[in-house]
């Protein structure tokens, strides 16, 4: 990269990041990444963008930090309760049926952008208390584009503060007090697995039975959006279901592959 031939703009620190890493900035909503770059310029006195493509080349490990910024990693135990109690009490009776009529079958979660694991442990823990008197094998997989996130995931140990608001019975019984907090019991650590994956690359499973996508969407340009719901689609089995977060909803050139089941909490079943 000539970085000191030219003034640098914004499209030559996207070329530059996807030159580096995994991360392709261009799929991200413009007015959001530039603003959260600003404000990591604004921490390091980058007087603008030229000056921040220059640290970066100059500080290779900004990378990572940068890719932290921009994926945001805003997630925590059993966020947003109501969606937990609706998968407790309408979705997986209704999977724990279906599964029961074919023996030894698997039920497979996705937890797609899961950030440092907090999610895909709650739904093993769900998982874990469901279904303690069913044939059935629980596997939860997943997944994020942060090697930090991803590492931080597989160690499965947390601080106190993470653990507020979350029952003590829950606490008691799939935690162990650590010196600094609290780890994932061994119990539910062998029921998760955690990988590094780029949403926009083929998935690396199939006939998934939920893929959990929660609150990462939104940060996407729309046409992204639905590349990353089309290998969704792809990935999940017949009449599997995806939970999306809140605010987010299928929509454009996706509206074909999925039905939507609760409006409430945006949860879609696939259309074969």
């Amino acid at each position: 990269m000539e970085i000191l031939q030219k003034r640098l703009t914004i499209d030559d620190l996207i070329l530059f990041v996807k030159s580096k890493t995994k991360l392709d900035l261009s799929k991200y909503r413009p007015a959001a990444l530039k603003r959260r770059i600003a404000h990591r310029q604004f921490t390091l006195r980058c007087h603008d963008m030229h000056d921040y493509i220059h640290y970066l080349y100059e500080n290779p490990s900004e990378l990572r930090y940068l890719t932290d910024i921009v994926t945001i990693h805003v997630t925590g135990f059993f966020r947003d309760l109501d969606v937990f109690d609706y998968l407790s009490e309408s979705i997986l009776p209704a999977f724990v049926e279906r599964k029961n009529r074919r023996a030894g079958n698997h039920l497979r979660v996705w937890s797609a952008g899961c950030s440092t694991g907090e999610e895909a442990y709650s739904i093993a823990i769900l998982l874990d208390k469901f279904l303690k008197n069913d044939a059935i094998m629980a596997e939860v997989v997943g997944t994020d584009i942060s090697e930090d996130a991803f590492n931080a995931a597989k160690i499965g140990e947390y601080s106190r503060e993470k653990l507020k608001g979350v029952s003590k019975n829950i606490v008691e019984n799939y935690f162990r007090e650590t010196e600094n907090g609290y780890g994932i019991t061994p119990r539910i650590r062998e029921k998760v697995s955690f990988f590094v994956h780029d949403l926009f690359s083929k998935p690396p499973f199939s006939e998934i039975d939920m893929v959990v996508c929660r609150n990462v969407l939104i940060h996407f340009k729309q046409i992204c959006r639905e590349e990353v719901i089309a290998n969704f689609h792809s990935a999940l089995s017949d009449s599997g279901l995806l939970l999306l977060g809140k605010s987010e909803a299928v929509s454009g050139a996706c509206l074909g592959m999925f039905k939507l089941l609760d409006p409430s909490i945006k949860l879609y079943q696939k259309i074969v």
